[in-house]
């Protein structure tokens, strides 16, 4: 007998989609690999058409609006209001000429098992199989404490992981949902550092650490906090890391003049060392992005959500707020008496980081790909 084609699906939509499709992917290769062919792709970006890679290229470009344009953030939000049926319609008529070229790049690949933690992935396996291009397995992989409206509830697999989006899921049309923890990437799971330690891997003065992180592409608003900061002097390790966007980057830098001689001052770009450096932090400032929210929380450090890009982030930071494991100011002026406040009184940090919080749990991917390998076995033997 042949072996099951499973399709990992990759969308540059922020790496709070890209990063648990790697550790599923990777996880789901080493239990299982002997017995599948494992494809993974960026399934837009890879396309032979060029409507389709346009069409790629809109939804990183929609990503990158939502965290740098507040009226276009704002425009955005009122699509959380749609049923999912009008915003699917929304998707198939805004997409109708790439439509039918990604149907033709899916009956060509054909999947016995896609898998996919953003939406459009999802809904174009459903349109696909009701064309009767393809006889694909769904799953899909939520990232957020939120269902959003374009996910397509007819798939066979709905991997949520916190109570509040398993709630919405079995509430709105999802036939089989599941709870599992977090897909964390094996930076997060592996972090052993205690502060001390990260902060001398780092190369970091061991006192009191402040993280800055913006997410992938960076947050608008970033360098009016760091100025002030920077401006109160404050005996602290300031640590700003600017993600992919080099305007952010030189507009940060460009705030050294401002750091007084008891600040000790770094940014960076889009790294890979973030597990160290939350590790090495008191508190961690960041984007509401659903990687911020979880990692942080996963390592045990708190968390100030102080900006929100967009009406996702707002339910995924309110959700985090009510099981204590990040605290809401979007306010500059707030944030610094805050950072004042605990520097004198560290103490003050103990309500919202709490080993007891529901993205404790490390073996989300193993669980996950369990989950997928039983969804195969409804169709191919073992």
């Amino acid at each position: 007998m042949r072996k099951p084609v499973v399709l990992f699906t990759f969308v540059k939509a922020g790496m709070g989609h890209i990063i648990p499709m790697q550790s599923l992917s990777k996880k789901f290769t080493e239990k299982y690999g002997d017995k599948c062919e494992i494809l993974n792709s960026y399934i837009f970006e890879e396309s032979c058409f060029p409507e389709v890679r346009k069409m790629g290229e809109e939804l990183e470009s929609h990503t990158v609006k939502t965290s740098s344009n507040w009226l276009y953030n704002k425009v955005e939000a009122i699509s959380y209001a749609f049923s999912s049926k009008l915003t699917l319609k929304f998707l198939d008529g805004h997409f109708k000429k790439a439509i039918p070229l990604f149907l033709q790049d899916l009956a060509n690949i054909k999947p016995d098992l896609i898998v996919s933690s953003y939406y459009l992935p999802n809904h174009l396996a459903v349109k696909a199989n009701d064309l009767g291009l393809t006889d694909t397995l769904i799953a899909t992989y939520s990232p957020d404490p939120y269902i959003y409206p374009a996910w397509n509830r007819n798939c066979h697999l709905l991997m949520v992981n916190n109570d509040k989006a398993f709630d919405m899921a079995t509430n709105s049309g999802f036939d089989n949902v599941k709870k599992i923890p977090c897909l964390f990437r094996d930076e997060i799971v592996n972090e052993i550092n205690t502060k001390q330690s990260a902060r001398k891997a780092l190369g970091l003065n061991d006192k009191f650490t402040l993280l800055y992180t913006g997410g992938a592409y960076g947050t608008n608003g970033t360098a009016k906090l760091i100025k002030k900061l920077l401006k109160a002097n404050l005996n602290i390790n300031l640590v700003v890391v600017c993600g992919k966007s080099e305007s952010i980057y030189n507009q940060i830098s460009a705030l050294s003049k401002f750091a007084g001689k008891n600040t000790s001052f770094t940014v960076i770009g889009f790294t890979d060392k973030l597990p160290t450096l939350i590790s090495a932090s008191d508190v961690v400032i960041g984007k509401a992005g659903s990687n911020t929210l979880m990692e942080v929380a996963h390592l045990n450090r708190p968390l100030i959500v102080y900006k929100e890009s967009s009406a996702l982030e707002v339910n995924a930071a309110k959700y985090c707020e009510s099981v204590n494991t990040c605290i809401r100011i979007p306010n500059a002026n707030k944030i610094v008496n805050f950072i004042k406040k605990a520097i004198d009184c560290p103490t003050i940090l103990d309500s919202f980081a709490k080993n007891d919080n529901p993205f404790s749990e490390k073996d989300g991917a193993e669980k996950a790909s369990d989950l997928l390998f039983e969804l195969l076995k409804t169709k191919f033997e073992f």
